[in-house]
């Protein structure tokens, strides 16, 4: 009766992770996944061993940084967090990895923020703010202002004259102050 052959071979092994035979080779070589009888690979205990072995912040850089902002499940939690809290702990490389990607968000979103992309929360309102309390003082003060002017005026076209330079007036201060939204987003 023939015996039977326990594990992988480095081969079977690579595909089962959909890497190249050379990479699992150089793996063995450097201890980080280990072999039994024959050179043959128990997939379970190489799989833990990679777990642990592997850098994650080089996975994501194969990912790129676009697949980076994903950091949160449906519950809102950290999917990392989920993930470790199942294993039963946070490993150097797994925090590593974290600390690394964090630092990529945030440099990000500084140059989204130096390039005119991204505006402060409290500026934008602060003008929004200001523009509409530009407007509504103006068009509070409209009858005040426009009631003497009208009252003296009996021609239709006169009064239609006198409305539209107002209007325009109010218009051409409205837009002015959201200018500021455009200072806002240029001095960030």
């Amino acid at each position: 009766m023939a015996r039977t052959k326990r594990g992988m071979t480095q081969s079977e092994y690579a595909r089962r992770i959909g890497k190249t035979r050379q990479y699992v080779n150089k793996l063995v070589k450097l201890g980080k996944i280990p072999v039994g009888a024959g050179g043959r690979i128990d997939p379970d205990l190489a799989d833990a061993a990679l777990e642990v072995a592997v850098d994650p912040a080089r996975e994501v850089d194969k990912k790129g940084p676009e697949q980076v902002d994903s950091l949160q499940n449906d519950q809102g939690e950290s999917v990392n967090q989920s993930e470790d809290r199942k294993k039963g702990g946070l490993t150097y490389h797994r925090a590593r990895s974290l600390r690394e990607n964090y630092r990529f968000l945030l440099t990000k979103v500084e140059y989204q923020e130096r390039v005119g992309h991204l505006a402060r929360v409290q500026d934008v309102n602060q003008a929004l703010t200001d523009a509409g309390r530009l407007i509504m003082n103006r068009l509070l003060n409209w009858p005040s202002k426009l009631a003497p002017a009208l009252a003296a005026e009996s021609d239709e076209r006169r009064i239609n004259e006198v409305l539209m330079r107002e209007a325009r007036a109010l218009l051409k201060e409205f837009h002015e102050s959201l200018g500021a939204l455009r200072r806002v987003r240029d001095s960030g």
